[in-house]
Parts: C-alpha cells; sequence; structure tokens
C-alpha cells in the first residue's frame, strides 16, 4: 500500500511537471514568434531605413547638385551622360524598394507582424521612392529637351553659314535660263526659311 501510494504520488508530481513543462513551451513558443515578429518588423524597417538613407544623401543631393542643362550641346550632352549614369545607379535602388514592398506584402498576410505598420512603412517608402522616380524622369525629360534644342541650334546655324554664303556669292548667269535656276533656288531657299 505504501509502494502504490508512493508511485501515485510520483506520478502524480510527473503529470504536474509535465503540465508545467507544456504550458512553459507553450509560452515560449507564444513569445518566441512574437520575438520574431518584432525582428522581422525591425528588419524590415532597417531595410526601408537604408533605402531612405541612400534616396536623401545620394539621390536628392544629386538631384539638388545638378540642376543645369548646358549653355551648348556638349555641355548638353554631357549633363546628360552624367544623369543616365546615375539612373543606372539608383535602378538598383528601385528594385530594392520593390523588393521590400513585395516583401511588406508577404509580412503582412502571413499575420506574423502587424500588417498596420507594415503598410504604414510600406506607404511611406512607395511615397518616397514614386515622388524621387518623378523627379528623374523630370530631370530626364528637360536634358533630352535641351539636347534636342541645341541639337537643333547648331544644326540652324549650319544652315543659316551655308545660306549666307550662298547668298553672299555674286554668281550671275550667263543665259536666261541659267539667271531663272538662280532665282528659282533663291526663292526655294527664301520659302523654306521663312517655314
Amino acid at each position: 500500500a505504501d509502494y502504490q501510494e508512493g508511485a501515485s504520488h510520483v506520478l502524480s508530481v510527473i503529470h504536474e511537471i509535465l503540465a508545467h513543462h507544456r504550458q512553459l513551451e507553450s509560452k515560449w513558443h507564444a513569445k518566441k514568434i512574437k520575438l520574431h515578429q518584432r525582428l522581422a518588423l525591425r528588419l524590415f524597417q532597417e531595410d526601408v531605413k537604408q533605402v531612405l538613407d541612400w534616396l536623401e544623401k545620394h539621390g536628392e543631393v544629386f538631384l539638388r547638385k545638378n540642376v543645369g542643362i548646358g549653355r551648348n550641346l556638349q555641355k548638353s550632352r554631357a549633363y546628360q551622360k552624367s544623369h543616365e549614369t546615375f539612373e543606372g545607379v539608383v535602378q538598383n535602388t528601385y528594385t530594392n524598394a520593390e523588393k521590400l514592398l513585395a516583401a511588406a506584402e508577404e509580412l503582412a498576410q502571413t499575420g506574423e507582424c502587424n500588417a498596420d505598420d507594415i503598410y504604414s512603412v510600406a506607404r511611406e517608402l512607395e511615397s518616397h521612392i514614386s515622388s524621387f522616380a518623378r523627379r528623374v524622369e523630370q530631370r530626364r525629360h528637360v536634358l533630352e529637351l535641351a539636347v534636342l534644342f541645341y541639337s537643333h541650334v547648331e544644326e540652324l546655324g549650319n544652315w543659316f553659314s551655308e545660306l549666307k554664303s550662298e547668298l553672299v556669292s555674286e554668281e550671275v548667269s550667263e543665259t536666261y535660263e541659267g539667271a531663272e535656276r538662280l532665282v528659282e533656288q533663291f526663292s526655294t531657299q527664301r520659302d523654306s526659311t521663312l517655314d
């Protein structure tokens, strides 16, 4: 009987220990999940911060420092080339931002993190990226227009020089037909100049 009582008591204590162990394991698992959630959110926030820092410290600085369009075709092309190089570099930032936005959606869907926190950070990132991308695009467009403008200025300058040299020419025709041809040529040049 004492043995039976002792065995029962030992079994009871073992069951009690196992129950406490399950409770501790359950609490540990819940805390572990919460810790993973916080870690995932912090890593996401840190990655977003790195992208935003790059935009602020490099991208915005480039756009602020490079506002000129040049005073001639060569300088405009140099600015355009510099901007194209910059766009190649910034493409990496756009790719990182796209990956982070996709990761935000995944994190929110898994339920591991507070979806509102994730979406808030993602909206901020998306807002900054789209605003920055719009300004980069505007700068590219302005530089394209400047290069086009100076190209036309150069073409017109060359054409004007040719026209001026032809008009300064004292070429005269010996025949009536030749004179008519010169008059027609002058008339054509005049019409194309006015157009």
